[in-house]
């Protein structure tokens, strides 16, 4: 998944938060779009290895090697001691929370990915911000006016257009990815809750830490050596790609503005579209090219929305900061 995909902004957003706002200067920003055109590049790269081994081995044997490279880039990058000193959570019901959100999007994903083309999954999976607008009403207590509600309801019109139900067009499995969006949703909320008790660090491996010891205890039981050097070298794929990426989505955020850098999330549709041509001659069709682009647009107004009551709330605190220095 983007998250596990595809897909994380949510902790990016989180780690940025724990540090000084970023400087705006413009060769800042454009690191920041380059990091972030190559993590969803990778993440790409991460969901063609996921469906390409899907053929041969099982959804648990993926998601230990997912789970696995996730953890081992953490110690990487950390260094072990910092490492063990991050799993220390002020709030360890909401992280293991996040780790149960994580695992239901991860699995939902790739189980969709056996049947579902690469772009049709990219493109349903962009309704998660839509749900995160929805679930940050009642665990948050945000405010959702009537021009957000129509953008909300619009994105998930266009979902509707690329799934059909009821039609034979998309395989059933297709719905699993709207599980995927609903908990990788909550699971973002969930995030921006825990974000001022524990560090950018706790929470990038509490992302991962359930699902790796769960995997761990059930994958020999579940496991199968890879048949070639080929998926040999596929086995690295998940890990790798998904490591890689999020790395570099905490690059790209750490050096430009969110408004500025999220957008550049959809572009993973090319990456998608070219991988599904190329490695499986799979081409999406009219319909999904519709779809997408209406929760593209629902999400990319959603963006501007939030930018906008942003500039606001911080108009507002630098108001009441500047009359109680009076």
């Amino acid at each position: 998944m983007t998250s596990a995909s595809s897909q994380t902004t949510s902790l990016v957003s989180q780690g940025t938060s724990n540090h000084s706002a970023p400087d705006p200067g413009g060769d800042r920003v454009l690191r920041g779009i380059v990091f972030m055109l190559l993590a969803v590049t990778l993440f790409s790269c991460l969901n063609a290895s996921v469906k390409f081994l899907s053929d041969d081995y099982s959804t648990t044997q993926i998601l230990w090697l997912r789970y696995t490279g996730h953890i081992i880039y953490v110690f990487i990058l950390l260094a072990p001691r910092r490492a063990l000193g991050a799993v220390r959570s002020n709030r360890p019901g909401l992280q293991l929370s996040r780790s149960v959100l994580m695992i239901g999007a991860t699995v939902s994903y790739y189980i969709a990915l056996r049947y579902v083309a690469l772009p049709t999954a990219a493109s349903v999976n962009f309704t998660s911000p839509l749900m995160v607008a929805l679930l940050a009403i009642p665990l948050l207590g945000e405010r959702v006016g009537p021009r957000r509600w129509l953008a909300v309801l619009t994105g998930f019109v266009g979902a509707l257009v690329i799934v059909r139900p009821g039609s034979d067009v998309i395989h059933p499995a297709a719905l699993l990815v709207f599980g995927t969006a609903f908990c990788y949703g909550l699971y973002q909320v969930l995030t921006r809750k825990v974000a001022p008790y524990d560090s950018s660090e706790t929470s990038i491996i509490y992302t991962a830490l359930l699902g790796f010891v769960v995997t761990s205890i059930v994958v020999p039981f579940d496991f199968e050596p890879p048949r070639d050097r080929v998926d040999l070298l596929a086995f690295f794929a998940p890990g790798f790609f998904g490591g890689l990426g999020h790395f570099c989505l905490v690059k790209a955020y750490e050096n430009g503005p969110a408004s500025v850098i999220s957008p550049y999330n959809y572009t993973q549709l090319v990456g998608s579209v070219t991988l599904s041509v190329v490695v499986f001659n799979e081409f999406p069709d009219f319909w999904t090219w519709v779809g997408c682009g209406i929760i593209i647009a629902s999400g990319l107004y959603l963006m501007h929305r939030e930018s906008l009551a942003q500039r606001s709330r911080d108009a507002a605190t630098a108001k009441t900061r500047a009359d109680g220095n009076r």
